[in-house]
């Protein structure tokens, strides 16, 4: 994916990529919201109302200054609202450049049933994760529930032949549309994964890409996705779901995957980001990885407890990162820091004194941030700043491949 800068002098159209109905906006609401966040829903109503009225006034192309104006947004915004849109399946975005002008077209997607939601290895979980167990299981009976009637009850619905008699089919030419009717296409959420590198990865177990069938590579996304497993520890997962006929079990594939995740539980992010100033080091890890993984608007949602910040603040971080260039985990760093130094509210000035202090100390690393910004060397320096082998097929690599196999294998016994 290529994401391209929004500027006032494009120009957007709205298509219908699928039929969207009253039902399909509480679903929104209810179950995609708290993931996506209520800006995002915001977003895909505004352009599913234009595209209602499309259907009666004709216009030109017309400005995304409009658009912005509409939903009292700014050009960073509505790319955050567009990417989050995008990630679930709800919305496809193109774009026509040419030398002087360039024009978007939104296809807005219809969102997946309540039934197919809640049985998403992705959706369905981040749903539980983030409203917990007991309001997930509220919203699936909310919107699954259907009315069931007494089979002792003796049916006598009319059928179509005994109202309307046996039609003459043969005598009559069939009536063809001029276009295409527009059905319902629901949106897929976009899930990545470096099929690539995990092809490498095989080779040096000499197992053979063919096993990864269409079906198999499904499952290895959706999984690989719901479980936050990198494409090296995938591999080596798959090593143990290999059959006796040399394919690969799906079923074994499934129980593998829960297992690594019982073995290396993820936190949410809510629980990986704790204040830099706290002490310990358990977590600093993560902590980091996740800051230089994030974009500042992303993070500042983080903060803000997956709402979406306030424009002020919104324009600040902006304009911040514009002027300084400073890196993304840097950026993340210096909003943590600030947050905490000053009551979770941020400081124009106090920001712009720091930042100005970690431009002119050429620093550009998360961690060379956080110690700058503290003052003081944690106690324990942590990976992401260590220097660790990648030579393919070391005895390190070799024993913790082992010890990750047989860890896997001991769910068998």
């Amino acid at each position: 994916m290529q994401k391209v800068q929004v500027l006032l002098t494009d120009t957007y159209e709205v298509i219908a990529g699928s039929i969207l109905t009253e039902y399909d906006r509480k679903i929104l609401s209810r179950l995609y919201q708290p993931i996506i966040g209520f800006g995002s829903v915001a977003f895909f109503l505004s352009l599913n109302s234009e595209l209602d009225g499309e259907r009666t006034i004709v216009t030109t192309n017309k400005p995304i200054s409009r658009l912005l104006n509409l939903m009292q947004s700014n050009c960073d915004e509505i790319v955050y609202f567009g990417t989050k849109l995008e990630a679930v399946g709800l919305l496809r975005t193109f774009v026509k450049e040419t030398k002087n002008s360039r024009h978007f077209v939104f296809e807005l997607l219809a969102p997946l049933t309540p039934s197919e939601f809640f049985n998403h290895a992705v959706l369905g979980l981040m749903f539980k994760d983030i409203m917990g167990e007991d309001e997930a299981e509220r919203s699936r009976i909310y919107l699954t529930q259907y009315g069931h009637v007494d089979t002792k009850l003796r049916e006598i619905t009319a059928s179509f032949k005994e109202v309307f008699g046996q039609p003459d089919l043969d005598s009559q030419k069939p009536v063809k549309a001029t276009q295409e009717a527009l059905g319902r296409k629901e949106g897929v959420p976009q899930l990545d994964f470096d099929f690539e590198q995990l092809y490498k990865g095989l080779q040096e177990y000499q197992i053979s890409r063919k096993l990864i069938t269409p079906t198999i590579a499904n499952e290895i996304r959706v999984l690989a996705n719901a479980y936050n497993i990198s494409v090296y520890d995938m591999r080596r997962i798959l090593c143990v779901c290999i059959t006796s006929n040399n394919e690969i079990s799906l079923t074994k594939l499934e129980q593998k995957c829960r297992d690594y995740a019982t073995l290396n539980p993820s936190p949410s992010l809510n629980n990986v980001v704790p204040q830099l100033n706290q002490s310990g080091n358990d977590n600093l890890d993560a902590k980091l990885d996740t800051m230089s993984r994030m974009t500042p608007l992303e993070y500042l949602t983080l903060k803000y407890n997956g709402r979406v910040p306030l424009r002020v603040d919104i324009e600040l971080i902006t304009d911040l990162q514009t002027s300084t260039g400073l890196t993304n985990g840097v950026m993340n760093v210096l909003l943590d820091y600030a947050l905490f130094k000053n009551d979770n509210r941020l400081v124009k000035k106090y920001l712009e004194r720091l930042a100005g202090s970690l431009v002119r100390s050429n620093i550009t690393d998360p961690y060379d941030a956080m110690v700058f910004l503290n003052g003081n060397k944690p106690k324990a320096t942590p990976q992401t700043k260590k220097q660790g082998t990648t030579a393919s097929g070391s005895s390190e690599d070799a024993k913790a491949d082992l010890d990750f196999i047989n860890s896997l294998k001991a769910g068998d016994k």
